[in-house]
């Protein structure tokens, strides 16, 4: 006996052409099925196979069954009775399942190879995107720097230009010189002349007048003269004492005893001006010291309002700043680094804690929150450059530490977070740990936690360090730095502005009327000093002086009026001493202009050999480059006003070497900006591209490095990576893709000969009375399905122009990888996309079936089936029937006009047959019939009387007891004299 074997049996299959039995050829092996293989496959003209599909095609290709779908319908026909849903019985049962996944396959591993070729292109282009400003930039900094080279160049020439200039000028100003003298000691010449001749008749004539008189009228003429001159001297001396006592209210002095009056009341109000004076320009000090302070504070005050205005945050604008100068560097959006404060404010119902709150969270308020994804580059810029300020920042972890319960009156419940940050769990985790401070409303409360604070902002520590801030004031907004919104902020600062401008309106009247004050203590002070000038009365008493004049003026005129002769000598005498005086006077003049010329003639001709020095000490070639750009530049720099004389030189080169040196800063100041940018830029390049860069780093050093790298990716790489994505994409990806798109139109066209050849069939068949059923392949509306055929004809659009500006087409890459990224599957979607995939590339599902029953007479519609559901039973198993007929028919390859003796016939119908209809039976009998079926029928007894006609052997079953079934087999017309012999 075989051993009782308790797993499941192996199985294997066998096709033999001789007849085989049980007791001869499967038994007497023993209990090694090996040796049972071993024996069949010794066998003639007996083949084993190890799996069922083996076997199924050696089953199918001696039945001449075309497909695997031939026995599937077989099975189905055992049992059935109606078609529910004609589409998915001719999908599923008449059609065969496109093998369309190695296409599919090898189009994605075609498209793989175009996706590495495309993203090679994508990242050329990024990095000549990158790299031409870079480039560009580089090239404006050597422009830059060697402008600056040149107008350096140009600045150490100034001075030699100018000396060119002034040369020539000094060289025409010498010549007009030398002739000018030449004409004036020509002209002194002539006067000494008549001066000589003025002298001898003058001598004559006081020689006359000697002799009749007039020695005494010339001794009082003398003696007039100096009187005359001491008057006044003290007559000014004199006004100008006057309006001193004016100004220090004193009176003017007519007498000795006024004047030295005067002089003690002098000395005591000397002593009292100066400590006035002293008191109001200490005054005047404090005032412009307060005054600037205030300025300060205005400018600060609207710098800052303007920068509120401009955003809502509450922090200031030298923290924004920072941040701004972070983010450009990093190349990070400022949204992704908030402060703290702009994250976080009171609740509305707890303002009356505001200023407490504010006072505690200001410093945690001005720091930076920073992300895990920025962390290493902020950390690293943070190292690197000197902020010129304080700045703390917080790294925020992805996942905030679990919050402990916190106490209903703690800080952290008073305020609240912005809802849509990503910081916030963050935030409320920290607020929860290290500021859940009480908020306490009276001092015994305060008293009794160990982390308090109270309203008016005394905050209490580990239960012993105690702290109140009040250099500002608790409610001072303009200090505030929580809040996404400013306006209150705004308003705190506007009212400071306003009360420091009014301050600072009264301390400049203040000013002024100190500066006034002080004005006219010096004027004071001066008077003092000319009222204490004049030291005796005899030097301002010009009146003793006048009458002295008018004694000697008398007694002059008594002596002349005694002599006819001598006033004819003496107007003789005064007309010559007149000329003479006149002559002396024009020669004097021309001697001194004569030395005046000299020494401008000497000044300019040592300035001439000055210039020539300067201009010498510049080389000739040196001055040939450089003096022609400085003839063009001195038009822009001296505004149009070129020197004329050799002292508007000096201006000139002055003026000229501010505005070259203006340019060179400028010009620098410019090279440095772009320096920055260029280091920047390369700095992210190298982050981007690190494999690219091993051999360069960023430095101005590097920029023909990265310029070679610029040039070889426009000259050689992008045009290489490009015409490869090209080949790969026109040559094979889109080959691929038509091909695929053949494939299924031709699978789309091999269903519609198969609906042909069935409906051939079909048309042989009477289905009703007069009529013939046809089957009707639509094309399926589904949504999906129509987007990927139109999808296909768009990548292989304009494929046949030959036109390369339309094949290579992002569009068209992109409609493609649209369909490669649903084969392969997208991340999240593998499940879904699999399911899309085997939908929309199994054309099957491109059509839906119904049948229509249509008249055999002109073809026209009797009636349409889409699917069975409403007819009657009789209808359904008869539509049922008709379709799982042709199906047969046609999956057996049984063609009604040539039928082949060959073909494989039999089907089998199970007791379902039996609960039809008799009228649908018949039909389907005859039916099965006329195609040259073979039926095994299944029934009860009581349809024998339907299928007797039909077939030509029965097989009775009979089981006695449960326990014992037994078979009789009797042929039709056996089966007839039996049942007719127990009639």
């Amino acid at each position: 006996a075989l051993p009782i074997y308790k797993g499941q049996p192996e199985r294997f299959h066998l096709v033999s052409e001789r007849e085989l039995t049980i007791a001869r050829d499967f038994s007497g092996f023993g209990e090694d099925i090996q040796e049972l293989k071993k024996r069949l496959r010794k066998m003639a003209a007996t083949t084993l196979y190890d799996s069922f599909s083996e076997y199924g095609k050696d089953f199918r290709r001696r039945m001449g069954l075309a497909g695997e779908q031939a026995l599937d319908l077989f099975y189905q026909t055992v049992s059935m009775k109606a078609v529910s849903n004609i589409t998915e019985f001719v999908r599923n049962h008449m059609l065969e399942d496109p093998d369309i996944e190695p296409r599919i396959t090898g189009l994605c591993r075609l498209f793989d190879n175009l996706n590495a070729a495309h993203e090679a292109v994508i990242k050329a282009e990024g990095q000549i995107a990158r790299l031409a400003p870079l480039a560009d930039n580089c090239r404006n900094h050597e422009s830059l720097v060697a402008g600056v080279a040149e107008s350096e160049r140009l600045r150490e020439a100034l001075a030699a230009w100018i000396a060119q200039r002034k040369h020539g000028l000094l060289a025409e100003m010498i010549a007009r010189f030398k002739l000018e003298i030449l004409r004036m000691e020509d002209e002194a010449g002539q006067q000494q002349t008549a001066i000589d001749q003025y002298h001898e008749q003058q001598s004559e004539l006081k020689q006359a007048i000697a002799d009749n008189g007039g020695r005494r009228i010339e001794e009082i003429a003398g003696l007039i003269a100096q009187l005359e001159k001491e008057r006044e001297r003290r007559k000014k001396a004199y006004d100008e004492y006057a309006a001193a006592c004016q100004q220090l209210e004193l009176p003017r002095a007519q007498s000795l005893d006024t004047f030295h009056d005067n002089r003690r009341k002098a000395a005591e109000l000397k002593h009292g001006f100066e400590q006035d004076k002293a008191k109001q320009a200490d005054e005047r000090d404090r005032l412009k010291i307060s005054i600037h302070s205030v300025d300060t504070k205005c400018n600060e005050l609207v710098a800052e309002i303007g920068s509120l205005k401009k955003r809502k945050s509450n922090i200031d604008s030298r923290m924004l700043l920072l941040r701004e100068t972070l983010c450009a560097a990093l190349n990070i959006p400022e949204s992704e680094l908030p402060f703290a404060g702009e994250l976080i404010r009171v609740r509305k119902e707890e303002s009356a804690w505001e200023g407490a709150i504010e006072r505690v969270l200001h410093g945690f308020g001005l720091s930076l929150l920073v992300p895990e994804a920025h962390y290493a580059a902020v950390s690293a810029y943070v190292d690197r450059t000197h902020l010129a300020g304080r700045l703390v920042y917080f790294r925020t972890a992805t996942e905030a530490r679990p919050v402990a319960s916190l106490a209903p009156q703690s800080l952290a419940n008073k305020v609240e977070i912005k809802a849509d940050s990503p910081s916030y769990p963050w935030l409320m985790s920290e607020l929860a740990r290290g500021y859940d401070y009480v908020c306490s409303d009276n001092m015994d409360e305060f008293r009794r936690h160990p982390k308090a604070l109270t309203r008016q902002g005394q905050v209490k520590t580990g239960g012993v360090r105690h702290e109140k801030d009040d250099r500002t004031a608790i409610g001072d907004r303009s200090r505030y730095v929580l809040g996404w919104s400013n306006e209150e902020k705004i308003r705190a600062l506007a009212a400071q502005l306003e009360h420091h401008q009014a301050e600072g309106n009264a301390l400049l009247g203040r000013l002024v009327k100190t500066e006034a004050a002080l004005k006219e203590l010096d004027k004071h002070q001066a008077a003092l000093l000319e009222l204490l000038r004049p030291t005796e009365f005899s030097l301002i008493d010009w009146s003793q002086t006048v009458a002295q004049i008018h004694r000697l003026q008398e007694e002059k005129r008594e002596l002349e009026q005694s002599s006819d002769t001598l006033r004819t000598l003496n107007a003789s005498l005064e007309n010559v001493t007149g000329q003479l005086k006149e002559s002396n006077r024009k020669l004097g003049e021309l001697q001194t202009g004569i030395g005046g010329k000299n020494i401008e003639l000497s000044n300019a001709q040592s300035d001439l050999a000055d210039a020539h020095i300067i201009l010498q000490q510049l080389p000739e070639p040196e001055r040939a480059i450089c003096f022609g750009s400085l003839d063009k530049q001195a038009g822009e720099a001296l505004e149009g006003k070129l020197p004329n004389t050799p002292r508007q030189c000096s201006d000139a080169e002055k003026q000229m070497r501010n505005w070259l040196q203006s340019r060179i800063d400028k010009t620098r100041k410019k090279a440095g900006e772009i320096s920055n940018l260029i280091i920047a830029a390369m700095q992210q390049y190298i982050a981007a591209y690190p494999a690219d860069c091993r051999e360069v780093n960023a430095s101005l050093d590097s920029s023909a490095e990265f310029q070679r790298m610029l040039n070889h990716l426009m000259a050689e790489d992008l045009p290489r990576f490009k015409s490869r994505f090209k080949e790969l994409l026109n040559k094979n990806t889109i080959n691929e893709v038509a091909l695929l798109q053949n494939k299924l139109d031709q699978e789309s066209r091999t269903i519609q000969n198969k609906i042909d050849t069935i409906n051939r069939s079909l048309n042989q068949i009477e289905y009703d009375s007069g009529t013939f059923i046809q089957l009707v392949p639509d094309p399926d509306p589904d949504m999906e399905i129509r987007q990927f055929k139109e999808d296909l004809k768009g990548c292989l659009a304009n494929t046949l122009t030959g036109a390369e500006d339309e094949l290579y087409t992002e569009h068209r890459f992109a409609l493609v990888k649209k369909i490669i990224d649903r084969f392969n599957g997208r991340q999240d979607s593998t499940e879904a996309d699999r399911r899309w995939t085997r939908k929309v590339t199994d054309v099957r599902n491109w059509y839906r079936f119904s049948a229509s029953e249509r008249w055999k007479e002109d073809g026209a519609e009797k009636e349409f089936y889409s699917d069975s559901a409403g007819k009657s039973g009789g209808q359904k198993e008869k539509l049922a029937y008709t379709i799982l007929a042709s199906a047969l028919a046609y999956q057996y390859g049984i063609d009604q006009q040539n039928r082949s003796t060959r073909a494989f016939r039999f089907v089998m119908i199970d007791e379902a047959f039996g609960r039809g209809s008799d009228e649908s039976a018949r039909y389907g009998l005859e039916l099965f019939a006329k195609l040259g079926l073979q039926l095994l029928i299944v029934t009860p007894l009581q349809k024998i009387h339907v299928i007797e006609n039909y077939v030509r052997s029965v097989h009775l079953v009979h089981n006695q007891g449960g326990n014992n079934s037994m078979i009789r087999s009797l042929t039709i017309a056996e089966y007839r004299e039996e049942k007719a012999r127990f009639a």
